[in-house]
């Protein structure tokens, strides 16, 4: 009778592990529903489960630094450090344009420049009466090219808030140079 015992005994553990499905019938690399069941309490918390976490913490915890924050969440110190690099471009970005324009008014100074040198050449030839309406005029085109030079300085030394007027004032200097050039040159 012991033994029969025993053999009752062995068969009630054996029966469950008989019955156990086993995963060698699985094909390989393919996930079931069962494995998702299985692996669901193992699995990392989502992105919204943290925020829920972290939301549900006491509302006096200290920011998270750049180096531990969560994935996906911004915090005030990337606002303000994003913010600061934002203010950094467009200041370099605003000074780029002032170069560039200074450099492009400066050139065309510096052509007429050259123009109106070789028009005062020209105005040597010229007999007594032509010669002084002549040097006049390279006189009031002297002034104007002094005028936008000065305006060309002016701009230079602008602060960010004074920038348009002083754009405003080099690029009027420069009209103005350029449109007496223009008539100076139709009259030779």
């Amino acid at each position: 009778m012991s033994r029969l015992i025993w053999i009752m005994m062995l068969a009630g553990l054996l029966v469950p592990i008989g019955c156990e499905q086993k995963p060698a019938d699985r094909t390989p690399g393919k996930v079931t529903s069962e494995d998702v069941r299985r692996d669901a309490d193992k699995a990392a918390p989502t992105e919204a489960e943290r925020f829920q976490e972290a939301k549900e913490e006491s509302p006096k915890k200290p920011e998270a630094r750049s180096t531990d924050r969560t994935p996906g969440k911004v915090t005030s110190e990337d606002v303000r450090r994003d913010a600061g690099k934002a203010v950094e471009t467009v200041s370099e970005y605003s000074q780029q344009v002032r170069d560039v324009f200074q450099k492009k008014l400066e050139n065309q100074i510096n052509e007429l420049d050259g123009k109106i040198i070789q028009l005062r050449a020209k105005g040597r030839k010229l007999n007594d009466k032509a010669k002084a309406d002549w040097d006049q005029k390279i006189a009031e085109l002297e002034v104007k090219l002094d005028a936008a030079r000065a305006k060309l300085a002016k701009l230079g030394q602008s602060s960010a808030d004074a920038w348009d007027d002083a754009q405003r004032g080099a690029e009027s200097a420069y009209d103005d140079l350029d449109k007496a050039f223009r008539d100076a040159s139709k009259e030779f």
